[in-house]
C-alpha cells in the first residue's frame, strides 16, 4: 500500500523487454495527465519506504498503425478510435534520499517489469529540492506545470562556481538577474553577512529603486558613471606598448628614436611580463631610457618626451581610480557602475580590464575581501572572436583578466561572474562554459541553440524556443535535482527600461 498523497500514474514497460533503472519508459493509466519537466517516482527495489524520482523528458502517444488509416484520413472519413492510443513517457533518473545520510544517490540495481509509477506528493519533492538541511538557499520561483512547487539554487554552490543567464531583447533575463540579487541580498541580511557586489551596467538598468533601498539597508550603494573612472591601459606585450607609446609621444614608427623605444620596450617586457600605463610605469621606463643603448642625444630627446608625457598623464588621472573602486567595493553592499553614457567603448573595455585585475589581485591578496561581478551583456566585454568588436583591440586586454583569470580561477580565490548575454554565439565560449554549470535560459534563437546544447545538455532544450516571456529552463548544479527545470521566474523588481519604452513615452 502507497502512503497518501501518491497518485498512481501508469507501469513501468519496455517495448523491447529490456528494463534498466535510468532511463525508464512506461506507459499511462487511461485518463491520466503527465506534462514533459515533471517529477515522478518509483518504490525503490528493496529499502522501505524509499523513493527514486525521475523527470520525465518525453510525453510520446503510440498509436498502433492499421494500413488503411491514411486513407481515410485522405477522404476525411476517420474514425478516431481512441481504444488504439497509448500514452507513453520517457523519464531520465534523479535519484533516491539516502534515509541515513540525506544524500541523493543513484539507484543502480534493477528495476522490476510493470513497477508502478507514483506522481509524489509536495511535501515529498519539497524534500528533494532542499535536500541539504544546512544549504542556504535562494527560491528562482514555481516550478512548471502547475507552478505550485518553488525551485531552490544553492547560494554557496552559485558564489562558488558563477552563474550565466541568457536570453534576446525583451525575453525577461535583466529581470530574472535583478529579482536574483534582491533574493541574494535579502539572504545575506537574513544571515548576517556582508555582500559586496559590483555591477557592471550596459544601459543602465540597474538602478531600480528596490535593489538600491535594499542595499542601503545593508552597507550602502554607491553608482559611478563609468566616464568618471580614469583610463589606465594594461599591456602584456611589447608592440602593443611600444605602438601607444610612439603615438602619445608624437614619434615617427621610422625614427631613430622609435628604433631606440622598441628595444628598451622588449627588454622591459621580458622582465615585467604584464604592466600598467601611469606615472610610476613612466618614472621606471625613464631609468630603463637611461641605461639603455643608443646615442646619448637619441636618449635625452626620449627622455624629455617621456617627462612631457607624464606631466600630461598625472593631469588626465583626476577621477575615480581602479584602486578607488576597490575600496568603495570593501565599504559598500553594490558599486554600481554605469555604462550608457560612455563616449568610447574601447575606453570603457579597458578601464574595467584595469578594475578587474585590481580587484583580482585584491582577492588574492586580501583573504576577507570577496566580490561577486555582475556583467550585464558579456558579449560587449568578452565577444567570440570573429563575431563582432565593438572595442577593438580593448578585448584582448579584458578576454587576459576576465577569462583568463576570473573565469577560470576567480570564484576559488573569491571573486565569481553573475552574467547576462542576449546570444550564446556571441559571447567568448571559454566564458559562457565555465560559468554554464549554473545557466538560466529564457527564449533564444535556433542559432543558439546548439551552444545552449553542448552546456546544458539536450534534455528540454528544444522548449526554450517556445518560452513565453518570465519563464525559464534552469540548468544547474545549484539546483539539487541536477536537471534541467522549467520555471516561472518569480518578479521583485523590473529594468528601468520597462518603464521607458517608446509607447511609455507616447503616453506622456
Amino acid at each position: 500500500m502507497m502512503r497518501e498523497g501518491f497518485e498512481l500514474l501508469g507501469r513501468v514497460y519496455s517495448e523491447d523487454g529490456v528494463y534498466r533503472p535510468d532511463p525508464i519508459s512506461f506507459t499511462l493509466i487511461e485518463g491520466k495527465v503527465l506534462s514533459q519537466g515533471e517529477i515522478v517516482c518509483i518504490k525503490h527495489p528493496y529499502l522501505r519506504d524509499v523513493y527514486v524520482f525521475y523527470q520525465v523528458t518525453e510525453v510520446p502517444l503510440k498509436r498502433k498503425v492499421k494500413d488503411y488509416e491514411e486513407d481515410l484520413v485522405k477522404t476525411n472519413k476517420v474514425f478516431p478510435d481512441p481504444e488504439r492510443n497509448y500514452p507513453r513517457a520517457l523519464a531520465e533518473q534523479i535519484g533516491y534520499i539516502d534515509p541515513k545520510t540525506g544524500e541523493l544517490r543513484p539507484l543502480l540495481e534493477h528495476i522490476r517489469p510493470l513497477t508502478e509509477v507514483y506522481r509524489p506528493p509536495e511535501e515529498l519533492v519539497l524534500r528533494l529540492l532542499k535536500s541539504d538541511k544546512e544549504g542556504i538557499y535562494l527560491e528562482i520561483g514555481r516550478i512548471y506545470p502547475y507552478e505550485k512547487l518553488p525551485l531552490y539554487l544553492d547560494m554557496r554552490i552559485l558564489l562558488r562556481q558563477g552563474l550565466l543567464i541568457i536570453g534576446g531583447v525583451g525575453t525577461g533575463k535583466t529581470t530574472t538577474m535583478i529579482s536574483l540579487l534582491i533574493k541574494l541580498l535579502e539572504t545575506c541580511k537574513a544571515y548576517n553577512l556582508n555582500p559586496h557586489i559590483l555591477i557592471i551596467d550596459k544601459d543602465g538598468e540597474y538602478g531600480c529603486k528596490e535593489l538600491i533601498n535594499l542595499a542601503r539597508t545593508l552597507k550602502g550603494y554607491e553608482r559611478i558613471d563609468v566616464e568618471n573612472i580614469t583610463l589606465r591601459k594594461i599591456y602584456s606585450d611589447a608592440k602593443a606598448l611600444c605602438n601607444d607609446l610612439m603615438t602619445s609621444l608624437g614619434i615617427h614608427p621610422a625614427s631613430k628614436e622609435a628604433r631606440m623605444l622598441r628595444a628598451i620596450a622588449e627588454d622591459y617586457m621580458r622582465e615585467k611580463k604584464r604592466v600598467e600605463l601611469t606615472e610610476a610605469f613612466i618614472e621606471e621606463f625613464i631609468k630603463y631610457v637611461r641605461s639603455g643603448s643608443g646615442s646619448a642625444e637619441g636618449r635625452a630627446k626620449l627622455i624629455r618626451l617621456l617627462m612631457d608625457y607624464k606631466e600630461r598623464l598625472s593631469k588626465g588621472e583626476e577621477g575615480i581610480s581602479p584602486m578607488d573602486v576597490v575600496n568603495m567595493l570593501k565599504e559598500r553592499s553594490i558599486v554600481h557602475i554605469d555604462c550608457s553614457n560612455a563616449e568610447s567603448w574601447s575606453d570603457v573595455v579597458y578601464k574595467l580590464a584595469s578594475l578587474f585585475d585590481y580587484i583580482y589581485e585584491e582577492a588574492l591578496r586580501n583573504k576577507k575581501f570577496g566580490c561577486l561581478l555582475v556583467i550585464d551583456e558579456a558579449h560587449f566585454y568578452v565577444p567570440e572572436r570573429g563575431t563582432f568588436s565593438p572595442g577593438g583591440d580593448a578585448h584582448k586586454v579584458m578576454e587576459d583578466v576576465l577569462v583568463g583569470k576570473i573565469a577560470t580561477t576567480g570564484a576559488r580565490n573569491g571573486v565569481v561572474i553573475f552574467a547576462t548575454t542576449q546570444r550564446l554565439s556571441l559571447v567568448k565560449k571559454t566564458f559562457s562554459t565555465q560559468l554554464g554549470q549554473n545557466l538560466i535560459a529564457h527564449k533564444v534563437e535556433d542559432v543558439d541553440l546548439e551552444r545552449l546544447k553542448e552546456i546544458a545538455g539536450t534534455t528540454l532544450a528544444d522548449v526554450v524556443r517556445i518560452l513565453p516571456r518570465g519563464y525559464a529552463l534552469i540548468k544547474a548544479t545549484a539546483n539539487p535535482l541536477k536537471r534541467p527545470i522549467i520555471v516561472k521566474v518569480e518578479k521583485r523588481a523590473s529594468p528601468l527600461s520597462a518603464s521607458t519604452t517608446c509607447i511609455d513615452r507616447w503616453r506622456s
